[in-house]
């Protein structure tokens, strides 16, 4: 895990965007993995599968402090005082002006975007990717590292052509992770 992630810092540094494809038995281990080795550095987070308050409770439990980090997380979320709850589920309108705020205001090194089966209960697949496009050339012109966390599964089914495009920049299998 250290090795890719040293990887990912290397990578967020460099002001590259950074795709992290796991498997959903591993997703929520992996995304504590990228917050914990991110906690230097000031982070905004879409967390659209737990709150934020657990977040920061299990990244305390292994000892790593989450003041250097913001949340955004859907109404259904109770509120907590490093999160910012979006007043409708998931609206990405609303997802999108609460990024762009956030960027603006709170300032992040990097801005992780989980993509987990939860937008699907709301929108199709279309556009969903539309959004997570959208979404990353808006941080690429804001000049903001980001790091996007998807479900394998959900990600290659949104994008077939992935698998040919990653074969040529870097291949990185979740058993390796």
């Amino acid at each position: 895990m250290l090795k890719v992630l040293k990887q990912v810092e290397c990578w967020i540094f460099s002001k590259n965007r950074v795709m992290l494809l796991v498997e959903p038995e591993s997703f929520g281990t992996h995304m504590l993995s990228v917050l914990a080795c991110l906690s230097q550095q000031r982070v905004l987070m879409l967390s659209l599968t737990r709150p934020a308050a657990n977040w920061i409770e299990m990244l305390a439990s292994m000892g790593v402090k989450a003041d250097r980090m913001l949340f955004i997380q859907p109404a259904k979320m109770a509120k907590a005082k490093n999160a910012i709850t979006l007043k409708q589920d998931c609206d990405l309108n609303e997802i999108s002006i609460a990024i762009t705020e956030a960027v603006r205001h709170f300032k992040p090194d990097v801005v992780i975007l989980e993509n987990s089966h939860y937008l699907e209960l709301y929108y199709d697949e279309k556009t969903i990717s539309r959004f997570f496009k959208f979404t990353n050339e808006k941080l690429s012109l804001l000049k903001v590292n980001s790091v996007f966390v998807g479900i394998a599964g959900v990600v290659l089914k949104q994008h077939p052509e992935l698998p040919a495009l990653l074969e040529n920049i870097y291949q990185v299998k979740d058993s390796n992770i």
